[in-house]
């Protein structure tokens, strides 16, 4: 769902809802057979979210912009990744936390072009703390607190990774 408005020419704005269902997400697990780690296919998200943006433009060929995106995600079910059996098991957090997903994002910019001929673009991004509890990776030598649920995912002292603030300029 998307809503679009122009109060001038020069200034765009829009404002988006979406809902996303995502399923057999792909997370690090243990093999069962050789205990190895391993990209598997084990839960299913919900995401419901929104976006605002806003640009004004200058002219045809310079503006600048900025985005919010806010989501709500919940893990749905974790399987076992036995085919005979598809288990659903409740790892602790499932239904509350994130799937790895930062759930507030930002950006600012500008799109600029001199003499025809050269352009310029910069921009900054931020990205809110997130939930990586089940995307941690697997070596006990480097994560002792690191363990192997009975679903085969990962449970390991690393719950969040941290905000952070980028800016480049191309």
């Amino acid at each position: 769902l998307i809503w679009e408005y122009a109060p001038i020419q020069k200034w765009r704005n829009s404002f988006s809802l979406y809902y996303n269902q995502v399923t057999d997400q792909i997370v690090l697990g243990i093999d069962s057979v050789s205990g190895l780690n391993q990209l598997q296919n084990k839960g299913n998200l919900k995401i419901f979210g929104q976006e605002l943006e806003s640009r004004y433009y200058f002219d045809a060929k310079n503006s600048i912009y900025m985005n919010a995106t806010f989501n709500k995600t919940k893990v749905q079910a974790v399987f076992d990744t036995n085919p005979t059996t598809r288990a659903v098991f409740q790892v602790p957090g499932t239904g509350l936390n994130q799937g790895g997903l930062a759930d507030r994002k930002f950006n600012i910019g500008a799109d600029l072009l001199f003499a025809s001929h050269w352009s310029l673009n910069l921009r900054g991004h931020y990205m809110s703390d997130r939930d990586v509890s089940q995307l941690a990776p697997y070596d006990p030598l480097l994560y002792p607190a690191t363990a192997v649920l009975p679903s085969g995912l990962l449970a390991s002292s690393a719950k969040q990774a941290d905000a952070y603030f980028t800016a480049d300029a191309v």
